[in-house]
Formats: C-alpha cells, sequence, structure tokens
C-alpha cells in the first residue's frame, strides 16, 4: 500500500506480505530500495537476436536495483516485505504536458462551475 507524501516525487513505501507481488508501470531510472525482507524483481522484457527474455534478480535488505528501461516491472515477496519506489524526476516534455493539462482542466472547471441566472415567471 503506497505510503501518503506531500511531494509528489517522495518515495512510495509498498508493504508485501508472503507469496504477494507488485506489478507496476516503472519509468527508466526508477530506483527500487529494499527496506526489509527479500524479494525478486523482474524487469521488463527486452529483445535479443533470439527473442524476448526478462531479467530477474534476487534482492534482501537494503538491496537496490536502478530500472534501465521503461516498462512493466514485477516485484515479489517470498516472506514480508517492504520496498520504497523512487520515481525519477519528470523531464522537460513532461513538466510541459502536464502543465498544460492542468490548465485544460482548470478551464472546463470554471466553464462548469460559473452561476447560473434562474428563470423566474
Amino acid at each position: 500500500m503506497p505510503a501518503s507524501t506531500s511531494h509528489p516525487n517522495s518515495p512510495l513505501g509498498y508493504t508485501l506480505g508472503p507469496g504477494q507481488a507488485l506489478r507496476r508501470h516503472a519509468a527508466r531510472g526508477t530506483v527500487l530500495h529494499v527496506a526489509q525482507g527479500r524479494v525478486e524483481v523482474t524487469l521488463p522484457p527486452q529483445w535479443a537476436a533470439v527473442g524476448a527474455f526478462a531479467l530477474s534478480h534476487s534482492l534482501t535488505a537494503g538491496g537496490v536495483i536502478v530500472v534501465s528501461e521503461s516498462g512493466w516491472i514485477i516485484v515479489s515477496a517470498s516472506g514480508a516485505a517492504e520496498v520504497m519506489w523512487h520515481a525519477p524526476e519528470p523531464g522537460m516534455w513532461q513538466r510541459l504536458w502536464n502543465r498544460l493539462l492542468a490548465r485544460l482542466q482548470r478551464r472546463q472547471w470554471q466553464a462548469t462551475t460559473s452561476p447560473v441566472e434562474a428563470e423566474t415567471r
């Protein structure tokens, strides 16, 4: 379950029970830190001359891995574990896109919340 934080790029904390798995899309540069327990991290599939393959890494408490390519990853816990998820800072184009979306949402909200004149007869 993600921890609630005030800063958008603060790490998210996930607590996994025995046999649980976290499946999530990770951007390139995402850092996973195992705070406690033991997990297996399966990175996004990559293409090679013979086809696609996915690399798996076993990490214990204190272990860190950096995602080198964007894609879906799986974090599986063999016992109780806690994983910290550090997302990378958004790039210039992502920040511009987020600002544009925020501006459009504000305009839409303002258009739908304008005062309505009541008709009287």
